[in-house]
């Protein structure tokens, strides 16, 4: 009996470890790379480490860390697939991935007016689509952030699960004793 209850108090305590997960976002433009991170509940990382490694080879390439908004910034000379690592308070971890494809290439854009060059076009274009699509990105932000939370409904469902695991260790145990 002892060690069901010692069982059970360790599948108790564990249960909010879910409380502090984190989760990283990532936002690409041109060849800076913005790490957005948060915990579960919507709060910044604040003063998180962030590492930066090179997807194909493993290599550390920077380190930094997050401001009070829990973001952090870094510009790749070279597209490549890298990994970015978020590590918070009490060595809790969120990993995201940036591919080669997501930073914008040099593609060559077709200009009749003399007047215009291809990089002032490209900018004006890149700061006109980043405009219009930044209340996009926010609620995509806001949705990720929501469906990361931890609902009463998931720890009452915790509850019941670690309950009803009790619960038929008891009825186990209660039939042994019985049938001595």
């Amino acid at each position: 009996m002892k060690k069901l209850i010692i069982i059970l108090i360790a599948i108790l305590f564990s249960v909010p470890a879910l409380a502090h997960k984190i989760s990283a976002f990532l936002d690409v433009e041109g060849n800076k790379v913005t790490v957005i991170s948060y915990f579960n509940d919507g709060t910044p990382i604040k003063n998180g480490k962030v590492e930066v490694y090179d997807e194909k080879t493993g290599k550390l390439i920077l380190t930094g860390r997050t401001n009070n908004e829990g973001e952090f910034s870094f510009s790749v000379k070279k597209p490549s697939d890298y990994k970015v690592v978020v590590v918070a308070e009490l060595g809790h971890k969120a990993t995201a991935e940036v591919k080669a494809s997501e930073f914008s290439g040099n593609q060559s854009v077709q200009v009749t007016d003399s007047t215009v060059n291809t990089e002032e076009l490209r900018k004006i274009l890149r700061e006109e689509l980043r405009a219009q699509l930044k209340p996009i990105h926010q609620r995509l932000l806001n949705i990720e952030m929501n469906l990361s939370k931890v609902s009463f409904t998931d720890i009452f469902a915790g509850i019941g699960w670690i309950l009803g695991i009790f619960g038929a260790a008891a009825l186990v145990y209660s039939r042994k004793q019985n049938g001595k």
